[in-house]
Formats: C-alpha cells, sequence, structure tokens
C-alpha cells in the first residue's frame, strides 16, 4: 500500500488518508481481502507521531 500524506495541505490528514483508500479501491490498487496496517504501523509509516 502506498499512501502519500501532504503535510502543506489545507486539507486535513484524515480526509487525505480516506481519500487515497478511496481511490486506492477505484483504481484496483486495493482489492477485496486486502488488509490495512494498523493506526500505529500506519502513522509510522507515513511520519505522524501516534499518542496512546
Amino acid at each position: 500500500m502506498f499512501i502519500e500524506i501532504d503535510f502543506n495541505s489545507d486539507e486535513a490528514l484524515y480526509l487525505q488518508l480516506c481519500n487515497q483508500i478511496i481511490m486506492g479501491i477505484a483504481t484496483s490498487q486495493f482489492h477485496e481481502g486486502d488488509s490495512l496496517p494498523s493506526v500505529r504501523q500506519l502513522a509510522d509509516t507515513i511520519g505522524i507521531i501516534c499518542i496512546p
């Protein structure tokens, strides 16, 4: 899974994530049965600090 976040965008991070997941489904990048990474793993991958 490839998700790219623009930290300089006016669009909220959660909306960027949501839109990219929707686009991944629409473009067949993601398929039925594919699992998404955990919140902590995704945060680490895209450089967001996850506070419990």
